[in-house]
Formats: structure tokens, C-alpha cells, sequence
């Protein structure tokens, strides 16, 4: 998937359409369980491409039988054509000659990452310990003081996470001109008033000299042409639109962090882990206390170790919380506000899970698994 650029289904069988006549303010999803099972084939197609590729948009086409329906797939959501009768329209004929024609900025491809040289791509595999086949790209990230950050970043790994949503990529990173190693984070932020970027965050927890955080590099919004925007919501509200849930505007958004840390699962000894932890709730605690900044999201992803001290990362105020580690009164209350015992009750189950499922027990690894 990572050199695809237009993914095509067939179907034969009306009973797998996916879209159906909204009548009456009814939604085009189709309902019936062989619907439901195209629309979840052809959604997996587009995550594994939108993951394999930087891409800003994509587009795919969905036939059956006689008629077609052309997609175009973006961070907010998804624009479907009314059926395209094919073999007596030439909708679908024009669209494959106007793509064939369009520069890669129109086919969703983001530009603003290059292919590193090779003599890049090798000390920058050195420096990475990737293996030598792994294909590596180059893009820039400007800095405050409008110095750019070039980095050289492996190629990304098709992981099938939902194409609507905030889409973030994360990867250690080689920065040529500083010979050092930082975080390059990539992601389809949430753009609303009230929402701070990520990295305007971390300047106010350093202004407020937080422990236990890293220091944001560079960020930027990723410029972009008009139409590789997200295009979901501006179609939302037209004529022609049929009724859908609520969309959630997104913008393009990278950051550079200057602290690449381990996993918190890969803790030598239980001391350790409950000591990491500890580390990211005094960061937790300096947050709201000095910057009023509530992080919303203790989980295991979001707490690492770096240099024996635990770092507290992911500062996306957008975010509504893991699951797994949410608390109960937030899972059973959806649209509850998050409050500071909420991510008390979280590092617990952080601390909990972790020792469960990868610390040492008289269970064998059986009887582990029937109880996670």
C-alpha cells in the first residue's frame, strides 16, 4: 500500500452496497450486515493507504454492478458521489482523466516530504540503528526564530488506524545539521478556538518550569494548498449533503520534541515503574498547579523513560482519554468534564496494567491472558 494511489472495489451483489437512497433524513450508510461489512473493507484499504504515505487526502472508488460511487477520504471524514451510472454517464471516465492530469498536491500527496539523498538516508539509518533497507524521507520543520529543523525520518509503517481522526505519526528522528536525535511527531490536530496546539502547550509548561517534560524544538501548522485541506465539513452543510454525525475540523500539524524516551512497558524492575510514574504525576501536578493545564490522558503511551526519570508526554488538550485507563466515573459518563482525580485514577490503572501484563508472576503466560 505504500505506492498505491487509488484504490478500486468491486462488488457483484446488490446485498453488499454499502450506500443506499437517504429518504426522508435517513443516512446513506446502508444498515444491513453485508452493507456494514463493505463499508468496514473499504474504510481498512483507506487507513492502511493514509498510514503507508503522508498524504493530505485520498480518494477511492467503490463499483457494483453498473453504477460507481467516487470517495475523496480526509482527516474530517468523507465525501461520497451519488451513484454513477458508468455505462451511460462519463463521470467516472473524467474523473480518472482529470487525475491522470493533476499534479501529486491534488491526488493528496503531501509534498512537503521529500525522499532523502543517500548519503543522508545512510548516516541517518547509522544514527537510527534502522536497518539498511529501510527507506528513509526528509522534511523540515521551522523553528521561533524561523530557522528550519531538517530531519531525516524512516519511512512510516502501515498500522490501519481509522482515516478520520487525528491520524498521528510519531518517530525518532536524525537532525543532520545538530547530529542529534529528537521526536518528530506528525499528526491532524483538532483546530477549534478554545484548543491550544500541542506546542504552544509546551512553551507554557516551560514558561511555568514544569518538571518532567519535554521541550518542544519547532512546530508549525503544515502549509498546504487549498485543496488538500480537509473537505468534509465545507461539503457538510450543502444542498446535497445527507444527514451525518457532527465533523470535527482538523488542521495539519508537526512538532519536534527534544526528548526521544523508552517505552514505559520496557521497565527492568516493578520499583521502577511505579517510580516513572511517580515522575509523571509530579509533572501532572506541576501542570495544573503553575499553568492551570489539565492533561486529560495518563495511559501508557503517554508516560516514558528517559534517563532513569519518568517524562509525562502527549500535551493535545483535544484528546479525550484512553479507554483503558480512563476512570470508571468517565466511562460510564461520557460527556462528564475531566477532572484532576480522573488522571489520579488513571496513573493507577497505568501502574496496574503494566505490572498485570508485563512483570513477572508465579501465573504462566496462560493464565496471564485469561485475566487482562
Amino acid at each position: 500500500m505504500a505506492t498505491t494511489e487509488v484504490t478500486i472495489e468491486f462488488k457483484w451483489s446488490k446485498t453488499h452496497d454499502t450506500f443506499c437512497e437517504c429518504d426522508n433524513g435517513a443516512s446513506f450508510i446502508s444498515q444491513t450486515e453485508k452493507g456494514i461489512d463493505t463499508l468496514g473493507q473499504i474504510t481498512s484499504y483507506t487507513a492502511v493507504q493514509l498510514t503507508a504515505q503522508y498524504h493530505t487526502h485520498t480518494f477511492s472508488v467503490f463499483i457494483i454492478q453498473h453504477q460507481a460511487c467516487i470517495i475523496r477520504w480526509d482527516s474530517e471524514g468523507a465525501v461520497v458521489t451519488s451513484p454513477i451510472h458508468y455505462n451511460t454517464e462519463p463521470h467516472l471516465a473524467d474523473f480518472f482523466y482529470r487525475y491522470s492530469k493533476a499534479s501529486p498536491e491534488l491526488h493528496g500527496v503531501d509534498t512537503s516530504v521529500m525522499p532523502a539523498s543517500e548519503k543522508e538516508s545512510d548516516h541517518a539509518r547509522q544514527r537510527l540503528n534502522l536497518d539498511t533497507k529501510t527507506h528513509m524521507l526528509k522534511v523540515q520543520v521551522p523553528t521561533e526564530d524561523s530557522s528550519l529543523v531538517a530531519l531525516i525520518i524512516p519511512a512510516p509503517v502501515a498500522t490501519g488506524l481509522l482515516p478520520v481522526g487525528c491520524g498521528t505519526y510519531t518517530c525518532p528522528a536524525y537532525d543532520h545539521n545538530k547530529d542529534r536525535i529528537v521526536m518528530f511527531k506528525d499528526s491532524w490536530r483538532v483546530s477549534l478556538p478554545h484548543i491550544l496546539p500541542e506546542g504552544e502547550t509546551y512553551k507554557q509548561l516551560k514558561a511555568a518550569n514544569v518538571v518532567n517534560v519535554a521541550t518542544c524544538i519547532a512546530c508549525h501548522n503544515v502549509p498546504s494548498i487549498p485543496q488538500q485541506l480537509p473537505q468534509s465539513i465545507k461539503f457538510s452543510s450543502a444542498d446535497w449533503a445527507c444527514p451525518h454525525n457532527t465533523l470535527t475540523p482538523h488542521s495539519h500539524y508537526r512538532l519536534v520534541l527534544n526528548v526521544v524516551g523508552e517505552a514505559l512497558t520496557n521497565f527492568p524492575r516493578s520499583r521502577q515503574l511505579v517510580e516513572v510514574v511517580w515522575d509523571a504525576l509530579l509533572a501532572h501536578k506541576d501542570a495544573y498547579e503553575k499553568a492551570g493545564i489539565l492533561h486529560r490522558d495518563l495511559s501508557i503511551g503517554n508516560i516514558v523513560m528517559f534517563r532513569g526519570k519518568g517524562i509525562l508526554i502527549d500535551w493535545d488538550l483535544a484528546k479525550l482519554g484512553t479507554w483503558q485507563f480512563m476512570s470508571a466515573y468517565l466511562v460510564q459518563n461520557q460527556n462528564a468534564p475531566h477532572v484532576v482525580k480522573d488522571d489520579l485514577e488513571s496513573s493507577l490503572y497505568v501502574i496496574l496494567w503494566a505490572a498485570l501484563k508485563y512483570s513477572r508472576t508465579h501465573m504462566t503466560d496462560a493464565r496471564c491472558l485469561t485475566r487482562m
